[in-house]
């Protein structure tokens, strides 16, 4: 008997159309699932940012398994609730529902928690014995040791992702930032592929994905946290003449060794968390592998000097910062001429040390998961009011958008080792931060501003 299977990933209420600059990119944690799927299951996977799906009475689906995170969390609580109330077997897992489990299940069946590749199994097997209920947990976790290749072939085919194909090199974050999920979900371990492993499916990926392009995004939070694992896979990755794009960590400026490699093997851009400006903001937020850092310095470093933009993450919203903190910011991004720029405001996301910390504090105000995206303000800033902090969020978006910014950038780019190959980066990267700004500007604000329903001590 062929079972099908339905992996879904659900769109975010919040979004304004499909394919939001903010969430465009390919749902890789559902193509790594699907690789672990036996073959008596016929897969769909849905990507309901990019493709339209409606829910259907006629749809033949004998299980699904919904992968969410906080902002589109009740979306999938939605699917999750039409399909089982139609006797479909429905599972959930990722970040928010592996924090909330009990949440989850009002909603859905079962619930995997945390990494879904060693007890997937066991969920299915369960299935098929019509016993498939509660909360699974794997005892350990998995070595990525003969990982299957991702099933990239699954996913919707006409969709022009920002980031495709993408593929997991490494999981586990040593480091303890207490507004991350990535160390409650992954283990501050860094558990790593083996590098003839990643050549051989990099390899695959070329062949049939990447198209003229030969562009492949590294969905790692920060492959370069092993120095010397990752100049191990940057040298072999050379032949393959990819293009590639990857989240770093500032301390790759210091080694001038793994930059060259970088370079030689395609790099064409480091997404940088810069997450707050402030020194005593980072001790706050427990990320002391930043404090030491001349962040322009650095950035330049990496940019002029090796010729590989730099794509600061910038989180907004911790507790040191005032409403002045924001032209200081937009000084540093005009400064360090940084390529592009993603920035969010701080979100208080539940499994997190930060969430914990602001509900003990009183300081959450909202727990719409819908407001967990782009400007919604969800938490009593310490030193600034809610209205300043969305306010501030809003104005950097409109400054860095703009025309002239944007060009500014692509001609200093083109000035440096980056070259015009790195200007025009820089002016593809400049339609979704355009596209992200005009996005804040929808919607109504006051629903983005949750406010207080009582009133609160000054923090």
């Amino acid at each position: 008997m062929k079972y099908k299977i339905k992996l879904i990933a659900p769109s975010a209420n919040r979004f304004f159309e499909r394919g939001s600059s903010k969430f465009h990119i390919s749902p890789l944690a559902l193509a790594v699932l699907a690789s672990r799927i036996p073959e008596d299951f016929e897969i769909t996977i849905i990507d309901e940012a990019s493709e339209e799906f409606t829910l259907s009475d006629n749809d033949d689906a004998d299980i699904v398994g919904i992968s969410a995170f906080t902002a589109n969390v009740k979306r999938g609580y939605e699917i999750a609730e039409f399909y089982r109330n139609r006797n479909v077997a429905v599972f959930m897992g990722g970040h928010h529902v592996s924090a909330l489990p009990e949440e989850a299940l009002k909603y859905c069946d079962a619930v995997i928690i945390g990494e879904g590749d060693i007890i997937l199994q066991k969920v299915l097997d369960d299935f098929k014995e019509g016993k498939m209920k509660g909360i699974y947990k794997a005892e350990e976790r998995y070595d990525l040791t003969e990982m299957p290749f991702s099933r990239l072939d699954l996913l919707p085919e006409k969709v022009n992702y920002l980031f495709k194909p993408t593929i997991h090199l490494t999981r586990g974050c040593p480091h303890s930032c207490d507004f991350c999920c990535v160390p409650p979900f992954y283990g501050r371990k860094l558990r790593k592929r083996p590098a003839d492993e990643i050549i051989a499916e990099l390899k695959h990926i070329k062949e049939n994905y990447t198209q003229e392009s030969n562009w492949v995004h590294f969905n790692d939070d920060n492959f370069f946290v092993d120095k010397e694992y990752a100049k191990d896979v940057l040298r072999k990755m050379i032949p393959l003449d990819l293009k590639f794009q990857a989240f770093a960590g500032l301390d790759i400026a210091e080694d001038d060794e793994l930059l060259d490699l970088a370079k030689q093997a395609g790099a064409l851009g480091f997404y940088v968390g810069f997450d707050a400006l402030h020194s005593e903001d980072l001790e706050g937020a427990t990320k002391s592998v930043n404090t030491k850092y001349n962040y322009i310095k650095w950035v330049k470093k990496i940019q002029e000097d090796h010729g590989i933009p730099v794509i600061a993450g910038v989180v907004v919203g911790f507790d040191h910062e005032t409403k002045d903190s924001f032209e200081k910011l937009y000084e540093f991004l005009v400064e360090s001429h940084v390529a592009s720029m993603s920035m969010n405001i701080l979100y208080p996301y539940p499994g997190t040390k930060l969430f914990d910390r602001m509900k003990e504090q009183n300081r959450i105000t909202s727990y719409d998961w819908d407001n967990y995206v782009m400007d919604g303000v969800n938490y009593i800033p310490a030193r600034m009011t809610q209205d300043e902090l969305h306010d501030g969020y809003v104005e950097i978006a409109r400054r860095f958008s703009a025309d002239e910014a944007i060009e500014e950038r692509a001609r200093y780019a083109a000035t440096t080792k980056m070259g015009e190959l790195g200007a025009e980066t820089i002016r593809q990267w400049g339609k979704g931060i355009k596209r992200h700004y005009q996005e804040l500007l929808m919607g109504d604000r006051e629903q983005k501003i949750k406010r207080p329903k009582v009133s609160v001590d000054a923090i």
